[in-house]
């Protein structure tokens, strides 16, 4: 007669409560970790978008002054706002150039070289309120000799978790020399 025998284990491999609460509490730790990084994430993510876009801006105008010498250049005999692209958030033209039939709209007409300024600095501001928080200009320009040195200033509001030391805003300087 064969008897098989049967082998028993005694129960050691289950979980208990404890060891459960635990990994929960690992888990919880880690996933709190993960949202701030994400938080973190989006945060340097607008920081890093509105300076791309205050960037491009700034270049635009910048190749807009460029192509119009003439009226840049005009600003060597006086540096005042309105004159050549001097020009601030008080100052700016009034010049509609989204109007097709509009005198400073440059796609749809010949534009004069003041003009052309009048249609660049238009379309640069609308720019700037669209594309960053609160986003304003400032141009101005200061001569040397025959020299003429540009500087464009952008500003944009900045959201809470941005500001630090109070600063509500954030302002960048180009300068360009002609």
């Amino acid at each position: 007669m064969n008897q098989k025998t049967m082998n028993t284990y005694p129960l050691t491999g289950g979980f208990t409560l404890i060891e459960i609460l635990v990994a929960l509490l690992v888990l919880s730790i880690g996933m709190l970790g993960m949202a701030t990084l994400q938080s973190q994430g989006q945060q340097y993510t607008f920081t890093a978008y509105a300076r791309t876009q205050s960037n491009m801006l700034a270049y635009e105008i910048m190749d807009q002054i460029r192509l119009n010498q003439t009226v840049a250049r005009g600003v060597i005999a006086s540096t005042t706002v309105g004159n050549g692209y001097v020009v601030d958030d008080d100052n700016k033209p009034a010049c509609d150039y989204k109007e097709a039939n509009s005198p400073c709209n440059c796609v749809n007409n010949n534009c004069i070289p003041s003009d052309l300024r009048d249609y660049d600095l238009g379309r640069w501001y609308a720019r700037l309120a669209e594309t960053l928080p609160g986003g304003t200009g400032k141009i101005d320009a200061t001569v040397t000799g025959i020299t003429v040195r540009y500087s464009i200033s952008i500003s944009w509001d900045l959201r809470e978790e941005e500001q630090e030391n109070g600063a509500t805003t954030k302002t960048i300087t180009w300068v360009m020399q002609i």
